[in-house]
């Protein structure tokens, strides 16, 4: 997918291109659906490479 990251009241979202919703990045709530959610995994950063924890 190719959403849109942005900020919304203060906090981290990404946006889906297709239907515009809102989702927070830090729990995968959606703003406008709440009873939609994406998954989220922990990540972190370690020299030059992402590590998930799934």
């Amino acid at each position: 997918g190719r959403g849109l990251i942005g900020q919304i009241a203060g906090e981290l979202v990404i946006a889906s291109p297709l239907y515009k919703q809102h989702f927070r990045l830090h729990d995968g709530s959606c703003i406008e659906y709440p009873e939609q959610r994406l998954d989220v995994w922990p990540v972190r950063l370690k020299g030059d490479q992402v590590e998930i924890a799934v």
